[in-house]
């Protein structure tokens, strides 16, 4: 079958009528979208006997089958890049500080207790505010 089918070909001008066009954007996109649909293509007509068996011809690839597998080997592609992203940025982040170990006096000593209003119900706050001079 040999490299006759030009199914990795890109260029400016993708429908070779010698000016850019609209049409050539979209051939454009259509490409770039069928790529990974492409090259699996292309990978199996290296093997004779697997193009025999997949029946693998000029056409094979472009169409909506090419389409719906492009459609996941590019999700695939975008989750595998959200992640490998998201690892560099928590990796990015400074580590947290170390925990400092407390004394005896520390852990006992509760920094609330010392604020009066701090606990207890909005009555009990209301009844404490009276009774302060």
């Amino acid at each position: 079958m040999g490299d006759f089918c030009g199914r990795l070909y890109f260029a400016q001008d993708m429908n070779g009528d010698g000016i850019y066009s609209i049409t050539d954007i979209w051939l454009l996109i259509e490409f770039i979208w069928l790529l990974p649909a492409k090259l699996m293509v292309t990978l199996f007509q290296s093997a004779p006997a697997m193009q025999r068996f997949f029946e693998i011809n000029c056409d094979t690839g472009e169409s909506w089958g090419g389409g719906i597998f492009s459609f996941f080997a590019w999700a695939l592609v975008f989750i595998l890049m959200s992640n490998f992203l998201e690892d560099i940025q928590r990796n990015m982040q400074p580590p947290p500080p170390p925990e400092q170990k407390k004394t005896e006096g520390e852990k006992n000593h509760d920094p609330r207790a010392a604020w009066p209003y701090a606990t207890g119900t909005s009555a009990q706050r209301e009844n404490n505010d009276k009774e302060a001079p």
